[in-house]
């Protein structure tokens, strides 16, 4: 069983109630993991991009408004097993798709 284990890299957001969730979450309601770790800060890198250039682009925005580019995703280490389960070394199991109501 220990060959069907992917190992991958998942992107989480720190939050106040619910500690570290996933980040992204694909079409099918499940965590979005990444083949390598360069692959899951790119991800990051893009999505501040987009709001950079948002910001620039937007001229309709008052001075006020600033948005937020301060980046709280991090990327951690996971392991994938063949029953879409997703688990890391600190948090154990972060994601099972049996419960997946829990995370809604």
């Amino acid at each position: 069983m220990k060959d069907q284990i992917k190992h991958r890299w998942i992107i989480v957001t720190p939050t106040v109630c619910q500690g570290d969730v996933p980040a992204y979450w694909d079409g099918d309601d499940k965590p979005v993991t990444y083949a390598t770790e360069r692959e899951a800060w790119k991800e990051i890198a893009d999505t501040q991009i987009m709001k950079l250039q948002e910001f620039i682009d937007d001229d309709t925005r008052d001075d006020n408004e600033v948005p937020e580019f301060e980046p709280e995703d991090y990327v951690i280490d996971c392991c994938v097993y063949p029953d879409g389960v997703i688990a890391t070394e600190t948090h154990g199991v972060f994601f099972d798709p049996a419960k997946i109501n829990e995370y809604r």
